[in-house]
C-alpha cells in the first residue's frame, strides 16, 4: 500500500513539476471502458495543466520553487546514476533522429528509435523514482506540491476534485502491482 502511494504521489509530483514521466501508457487495442477513461484522464490532465499554468502566472513564488526543486531532483539523479545525464543527452538527440526517421519513411529506424527511447526513459523513470522516495526529496516535493496545489485552488476550485478524479483514473487504468503467489506447502 506504502509503495502504490508512492507511486500515485511521484506521478503527481511529476505532473506538478512538468516532468516527462507523468504519461498514462495507451496500447492500440483497449476496451471501450479503458479507452473512456483514458480520454477522461487527458482531458482532466489538459484542464489541470490550464489550471497549473494559470497558478504559476500569478505567483512567481512558486515557479521559482519549482526550478529549484526540479535542479535538486536532477543533481540527486546525476549523483545517484551519473549515467542518466549520458540517457538524457541521448533521449534529447533521439527527438531529432526520430523526426528523420520519420520524414524519410524508415520504418524500422523509427521502431529502433522508440524502443532505444522507451529504454532511456525507464532508465531516467528508475533513477527519478530513487531520488522522489528520499524523505528528503520527498519533503521538499511534497511542499512543493502543496503550494502548488492551495494556488492551482485559488485559480479553480475544481482542482482537488480534478485531482481525486485523476487517482481513481489511474488505479483503474494501472493494475496493482501483482503479489508472489503464496509458497506450496511441504509434504
Amino acid at each position: 500500500m506504502a509503495r502504490r502511494r508512492l507511486h500515485v504521489l511521484h506521478r503527481m509530483i511529476c505532473a506538478l513539476l512538468l516532468l516527462p514521466a507523468a504519461g498514462i501508457p495507451a496500447s492500440a487495442q483497449e476496451p471501450d471502458s479503458t479507452a473512456i477513461y483514458l480520454a477522461e484522464a487527458q482531458r482532466l490532465q489538459q484542464e489541470l495543466g490550464q489550471i497549473q499554468r494559470q497558478a504559476l502566472s500569478q505567483d512567481t513564488s512558486l515557479v521559482t520553487m519549482q526550478a529549484e526543486i526540479r535542479q535538486l531532483i536532477w543533481n540527486e539523479m546525476v549523483k545517484a546514476d551519473s549515467s542518466v545525464a549520458f540517457s538524457q543527452r541521448r533521449l534529447n538527440d533521439l527527438a531529432a533522429e526520430y523526426q528523420t526517421a520519420q520524414q524519410d519513411q524508415d520504418f524500422q529506424r523509427v521502431v529502433r528509435l522508440t524502443a532505444e527511447a522507451e529504454t532511456l526513459q525507464e532508465h531516467i523513470s528508475s533513477v527519478e523514482s530513487l531520488v522522489l522516495a528520499r524523505e528528503d526529496i520527498l519533503a521538499r516535493s511534497e511542499a512543493f506540491r502543496d503550494s502548488m496545489i492551495t494556488s492551482m485552488e485559488r485559480v479553480s476550485p475544481r482542482t482537488r476534485s480534478i485531482l481525486a478524479r485523476l487517482e481513481e483514473l489511474n488505479a483503474l487504468l494501472v493494475p496493482p502491482p501483482s503479489l508472489p503467489p503464496p509458497p506450496s506447502p511441504m509434504h
